[in-house]
């Protein structure tokens, strides 16, 4: 039961880190200031970004209560995976072969971890 609440704390930081990014570019995107920090509070992307990666938070420390840490954290990598797989297709965003190829990678020492 412990990976299933390591996966799911990882699938909620992924959705944390796309609100985070929608939030910010709905609010932050001519600079810092007063109006932009009340209308960060007022928008519902930093909500739900606060949520999942506060309840992403409560998960991990489930899953680390019975898994070893080092074999649980690079885990987390896979939010790395999933958050750039998320950006190309909810966001639009343009990933390199580069960057593919470090996602790849990336997914292959999740693996080496957790099968040790």
């Amino acid at each position: 039961m412990e990976y299933a609440y390591l996966l799911l704390s990882v699938v909620l930081l992924t959705i944390g880190q796309i609100c985070q990014k929608l939030a910010a570019t709905k609010t932050l995107a001519n600079g810092l200031g007063t109006d932009s920090i009340r209308a960060l509070f007022a928008c519902k992307q930093f909500w739900w970004a606060v949520l999942s990666l506060g309840l992403g938070m409560v998960l991990w420390l489930i899953a680390l209560s019975s898994l070893e840490v080092s074999k649980a954290y690079p885990m987390l990598s896979l939010s790395y995976v999933l958050t750039v797989l998320s950006a190309k297709l909810l966001l639009r965003e343009q990933v390199s072969g580069t960057r593919w190829l470090g996602v790849l990678l990336i997914s292959i020492g999740a693996a080496v971890v957790s099968a040790a």
